[in-house]
């Protein structure tokens, strides 16, 4: 039977164009040009495709966010496709994942993949990761874990995925599980079936999708939150003007155990008392952050993200703020999600 795959292009590295000074501009070329790059088509695969955006991922904002969301639902619930396939920029894919591994149902496989070189380098990765992400894409078995990325062959769970690199084609990395399975030519594998964190169909923000209490419309605006990067030495009278903008919510990327100095403690304790939901986080790559260990996060009010990197925390914290999630109950999402 023929399988219908649908791709969402927006732009990217993979439809990037090199310069003569050794560098490149992203999201130069358009869908059909990428697919017109590829070795080969896959025996039985209906390909249809729109170009959704065109940028660098760095350029990627929200409003982008919910077209991918709204489209991806739309393929899905009404049987549009039978996988969906999401060309991105390598800089932010793994939050567009993670955005979209809360907010789809899970019906069909959604992956994404990109290129860590631009379409007309000398030996450009993107027709591979691109023909690699179609044959994940068909496979009935993506539909059990969430929305992937597919990169340099690996398979990759958005809820882990995270860029560790910034050039080289192994730049991406699952931590702590790893990748989830691996692309070989036609043969997709998988090394498990499910994933313990809770994901698409499942996940508090498709239920309120269905409900009807979270639309991502032309109205619709997600919370400002945003990431505060620790490091020794933080200067007191800047951070109390940084803490004086307007914040819903604020992720802290801490040191270590996501530590803070005693200064910044008190300061941030001060924001939950205010109203502002804290999270803290680490800005080391690999690591768990447990509630209660150096800092007595029940007397502050503060959340922590488990082993979520600062920008997904930061996600799922506008998302639990977009439903109005009381905070006993955010931090229950946190160690789910």
């Amino acid at each position: 039977m023929t399988k219908k795959i649908h791709i969402l292009a927006t732009g990217g590295t993979i439809a990037g164009q090199a310069n003569t000074h050794g560098g490149y501009t992203a999201g130069k070329l358009n869908v059909e040009t990428l697919l017109d790059a590829l070795p080969w088509r896959p025996h039985d695969v209906q390909v249809s495709y729109e170009q959704v955006a065109n940028v660098g991922s760095q350029s990627i904002h929200n409003e982008i966010w919910y077209q991918l969301a709204n489209r991806v639902n739309t393929l899905s619930l009404e049987k549009l496709a039978d996988g969906i396939v999401i060309t991105h920029g390598t800089d932010t894919m793994e939050e567009t994942a993670y955005f979209l591994n809360l907010v789809t149902p899970g019906k069909i496989p959604v992956v994404l993949t990109g290129a860590m070189r631009p379409a007309n380098a000398f030996s450009p990765d993107g027709p591979e990761n691109l023909l690699a992400a179609i044959n994940v894409a068909c496979s009935g078995q993506a539909k059990n874990l969430g929305v992937l990325v597919v990169m340099n062959s690996i398979i990759h769970s958005a809820r882990y995925i995270q860029k560790m690199g910034v050039s080289q084609d192994n730049a991406f990395q699952s931590i702590p599980l790893g990748p989830v399975g691996i692309q070989s030519g036609t043969n997709t594998h998988f090394f498990v079936n499910q994933l313990a964190a809770i994901h698409t169909n499942n996940s508090e923000f498709t239920k309120a999708i269905e409900n009807g209490s979270l639309t991502f419309s032309n109205e619709f605006k997600l919370p400002n939150v945003n990431v505060l990067y620790v490091h020794a030495g933080m200067d007191e009278s800047y951070l109390r003007q940084w803490l004086q903008l307007s914040h819903e919510g604020i992720v802290v990327a801490g040191v270590g155990a996501g530590n803070l100095s005693q200064t910044l403690e008190r300061l941030l304790a001060n924001q939950v008392f205010q109203g502002v939901a804290v999270v803290r986080s680490t800005r080391i790559a690999a690591g768990n952050i447990a509630r209660n260990m150096e800092i007595d996060d029940d007397r502050h009010g503060f959340l922590v993200a488990g082993n979520l990197t600062p920008a997904k925390a930061r996600i799922l914290l506008q998302l639990a703020l977009a439903v109005k999630m009381p905070m006993p109950q955010m931090q229950t999402v946190y160690d789910t999600h």
